[in-house]
């Protein structure tokens, strides 16, 4: 049996005294405050792997829908769909805006309640024209989405047989002369936008079915998606199944896609235009 001074050195040696302990805890502080930032970043660059991946894949099946339909492009411009039963959707009645059925459906406006629920949100896409060629939910919806309840993070670029309507003018008239609706139109396909990640697309927001700039004006219909690297820029596949990440050179959350009019230089447009309708016959001013 021990005495009581050789429990008391064994006391010693096991126990931590309250100075101890605190230095302990201060070390384990510092190093998650030195390790934090690094875990965060890794993780922020793990899902913009992710999405580069999946911008991929969608390109893929968008390929393979062109294949399989005599280089037929599928419709962009996301047709409305309306609630067909308890748990089934059906494509709402076509229109000139959306003349046939589309990539993936979106929700008929005004947005029903039943949006909320995963099956309304799973439908929204698995009834699109896209799903046999690419039968993966994940595929469509971005780990590092800004906005929940959402059906899908990407939208398709506008001149890929995208957003339309019967009008005329220098704008709508403009769109219907540029439109690539085979893949055999698609000239310089390197540098022409197919997809891009909006980190969401909201369904009650006409601007968000497909994604360009105005044609006609110096101005954003939809603003430049902020979702990756610190809400900094996102991610893009383009013609020829190539992927890039693209850094904003502003901050574009405090503006409003309806009415930000672009200065005559501005990087980040200019790139845009030209990645979705090309280098324009005249440029506007």
């Amino acid at each position: 049996m021990l005495n009581k001074s050789e429990q008391g050195m064994i006391k010693r040696c096991l126990g931590f005294t309250l100075v101890e302990l605190l230095v302990v805890i201060s070390i384990i502080a510092t190093l998650l405050a030195v390790l934090m930032p690094a875990l965060n970043k890794a993780r922020e660059q793990g899902k913009k792997a992710i999405c580069m991946s999946n911008v991929k894949q969608l390109f893929v099946g968008w390929n393979v829908y062109a294949i399989n339909n005599d280089g037929k492009i599928v419709f962009g411009a996301t047709r409305r769909a309306r609630q067909n039963g308890a748990k089934s959707l059906m494509w709402k009645t076509a229109t000139s805006y959306h003349p046939e059925p589309s990539w993936v459906a979106c929700a008929d406006y005004p947005v029903p309640r039943a949006f909320e629920e995963q099956w309304f949100q799973d439908a929204l896409i698995d009834m699109g024209l896209m799903w046999p060629y690419m039968q993966n939910l994940k595929s469509y919806r971005c780990p590092g989405a800004t906005a929940k309840d959402n059906s899908r993070s990407y939208a398709v670029s506008s001149m890929m047989n995208g957003y339309r309507h019967d009008g005329t003018g220098e704008e709508w008239g403009g769109r219907l002369s540029r439109i690539y609706k085979k893949t055999s139109q698609i000239k310089q396909a390197g540098e022409k936008m197919v997809f891009i990640c909006q980190g969401g697309v909201f369904e009650e927001n006409y601007g968000f079915e497909c994604y360009s700039p105005f044609l006609a004006t110096r101005q954003w219909r939809d603003i430049p998606p902020q979702v990756h690297n610190g809400k900094k820029g996102t991610t893009l596949s383009f013609g020829d199944g190539h992927t890039e990440y693209w850094a904003w050179k502003k901050d574009y959350s405090k503006y409003d896609g309806s009415t930000y009019v672009v200065p005559k230089e501005d990087d980040d447009f200019d790139r845009v235009y030209r990645a979705i309708w090309g280098y324009p016959i005249a440029y506007p001013q």
